[in-house]
């Protein structure tokens, strides 16, 4: 199950990274991105985040995967060159699926697989937590 929560901060330490805090403690994890823009615990077991760089005329989403130990999982990049975006319409579907819009006329659905059998893979050795498919706005 899928909850959006408040639980984690972040503080910038270079131009395109931040620190990960949970309840005000350091995490001793960087992540690339400048502005947490939305959370979501899974299953109580996992993190979703999501961050951006505070730069709507080209912009990029990072969507991090992250366990209790706040070890990163996966991760997916959402960016087109010269293209603006913003994170909009962040909303739960289903039990794990979450849509959101972040360039114009185009929606998107996270899935997130967290079954270790039916995990999605390009191969053997690499396996995805994460798959995300772009869905063209009506």
């Amino acid at each position: 199950m899928i909850k959006e929560i408040s639980n984690f901060s972040i503080k910038q330490i270079s131009d395109t990274n931040s620190s990960l805090f949970y309840k005000g403690e350091n995490c001793h994890c960087t992540l690339s991105g400048l502005d947490l823009e939305k959370q979501f615990q899974i299953d109580d077991k996992y993190h979703l985040l999501f961050l951006t760089y505070d730069c709507p005329f080209e912009e990029r989403l990072n969507i991090y995967l992250l366990d209790n130990t706040f070890k990163i999982l996966d991760k997916i990049a959402v960016f087109n060159i010269y293209t603006s975006g913003i994170l909009t319409n962040v909303k739960p579907i289903s039990e794990y699926i979450i849509e959101f819009d972040f360039y114009t006329g185009i929606k998107h659905q996270l899935h997130i697989n967290l079954d270790k059998k039916n995990r999605f893979s390009l191969n053997k050795l690499f396996k995805k937590y994460l798959v995300l498919k772009r869905i063209e706005n009506e």
